[in-house]
């Protein structure tokens, strides 16, 4: 009798182990993927190329297949020989479902592209941050390593009025809804060397 309610224990307490195992597996397969990254020096500029392999999730790819925008948060870890810094750069992807064009909105000016497949070409071989001399921080080499995060509920410029005229409940409810990121794991390190920074 006590073995049996042992047994009933752990029988549970795998039946457990093996959900979890299997949301954490889901979860691993949804989300962004960066392959790996690169990191030089291009007329003063230092460009960081992640190269990404997967730039949205199954559930970002139905947002945005469904005519709503989706936010690329691209965050980075600078560690130089003694200073260190985490900048983030936001950028925007929309998709006209009437024209089947894809437009990525970028610090530097908007991207068109016209089909599914040239979007994760464009990820893969041409997505490029560039960062200017002074945002480096401390000396050089400078190690980096970057992760890409998708955001369902970009900020689209009136949230923060909306926001201010709802209750406190529903404004904690809508601050919720909008920032649920799902971020990739942190990127390799790339090494970016120092012998250009001014």
């Amino acid at each position: 009798m006590r073995w049996g309610a042992h047994s009933k224990v752990l029988f549970f307490c795998i039946l457990v182990l093996s959900g979890v195992l299997f949301l954490s597996l889901s979860h691993s397969q949804a989300q962004p993927i960066i392959q790996n990254i690169e990191a030089y020096w291009t007329e003063g500029l230092a460009i960081v190329h992640p190269v990404v392999q997967r730039p949205l999730s199954s559930e970002g790819r139905a947002t945005l297949n469904a005519g709503n925008p989706v936010g690329i948060r691209v965050q980075l870890k600078i560690d130089g020989q003694n200073k260190s810094d985490k900048l983030v750069m936001h950028f925007r992807l929309e998709y006209n479902v009437w024209e089947n064009r894809f437009r990525l909105h970028t610090p530097q000016g908007a991207v068109a592209m016209t089909n599914a497949e040239a979007l994760f070409r464009f990820f893969r071989d041409d997505f490029t941050l560039l960062l200017e001399p002074k945002n480096l921080p401390g000396e050089g080499p400078w190690r980096i390593t970057v992760r890409l995060g998708e955001d369902l509920h970009p900020r689209l410029g009136e949230d923060d009025t909306i926001e201010r005229e709802l209750n406190w409940l529903a404004a904690w409810l809508y601050r919720r809804g909008r920032t649920n990121i799902l971020y990739s794991d942190w990127s390799e390190t790339a090494t970016l060397p120092g012998q250009e920074k001014p």
